[in-house]
C-alpha cells in the first residue's frame, strides 16, 4: 500500500528520479517532498519559504532536484545519498 499523503496543500507537481525508485513533489503548502517509491515513506521534505510550488525536476544523475515557485523564485537541493 503506497501513501503519500503528507501534503496539506494541493500538489502541483511530480517528477521520478532517472531509475523510477524516488519520487518528488511540490504542492501549494511550500514544500518539497521525496518520496521512497517502493514503500511509499518520505525520505526528506523541505519548506523554501517561497510560498506556493508548482514545478520540479532531478537532475540527470537522480541526486540534484530543481523547482520553482508561482513567484518565479527557482531553488536547488541536494537529495542524494
Amino acid at each position: 500500500m503506497i501513501a503519500f499523503m503528507p501534503h496539506t496543500g494541493s500538489v502541483n507537481a511530480l517528477a521520478f528520479n532517472p531509475d523510477g525508485s524516488r519520487l518528488a513533489s511540490v504542492a501549494n503548502d511550500s514544500t518539497v517532498r521525496v518520496w521512497d517509491v517502493e514503500s511509499g515513506k518520505e525520505i526528506r521534505a523541505f519548506t523554501p519559504k517561497l510560498g506556493p510550488l508548482h514545478w520540479v525536476s532531478f537532475a540527470p544523475d537522480g541526486l540534484t532536484l530543481a523547482f520553482s515557485s508561482e513567484k518565479g523564485h527557482v531553488g536547488i537541493v541536494d537529495v542524494g545519498g
